[in-house]
């Protein structure tokens, strides 16, 4: 154990927060199938975040979203990159656009878009 907690620090250590090198995975998408008028959970996974720190922010056309927004732990993946699930309750209607903007620790801001659309 002591050596995998050795290696562990040894990889956190060699990246260094200046030096990034991936750009992180933004996916924003609803918790069940949309059906308009009706409450729904609108997910944002945010991945490939060395180190883990970030501010995500919710936002309904082009505006701050209220609501308390609800959070998993930062998990890590095989690479030892990081991972997290923000989410909120929505109430979608025809022509909304949301989206998830995160902040990473060198102020850079990426973001993905969901829209609803009547196809009737």
């Amino acid at each position: 154990v002591h050596s995998l907690n050795k290696d562990i620090l040894n990889l956190m250590i060699s990246r260094i927060p200046g030096e990034r090198t991936e750009i992180p995975t933004v996916l924003l998408y609803p918790g069940e199938p949309v059906t308009f008028g009706k409450k729904n959970v609108l997910n944002c996974f945010v991945s490939e975040l060395f180190p883990p720190v970030a501010h995500v922010s919710f936002q309904k056309n082009s505006q701050p979203l209220p609501g308390q927004v609800n959070s998993s732990q930062f998990t890590f993946d095989s690479s030892w990159m990081f991972q997290i699930l923000k989410y909120v309750q929505i109430e979608p209607a025809v022509g909304d656009i949301y989206s998830c903007v995160v902040e990473v620790e060198n102020k850079e801001q990426y973001r993905a878009y969901w829209g609803t659309l009547n196809l009737n």
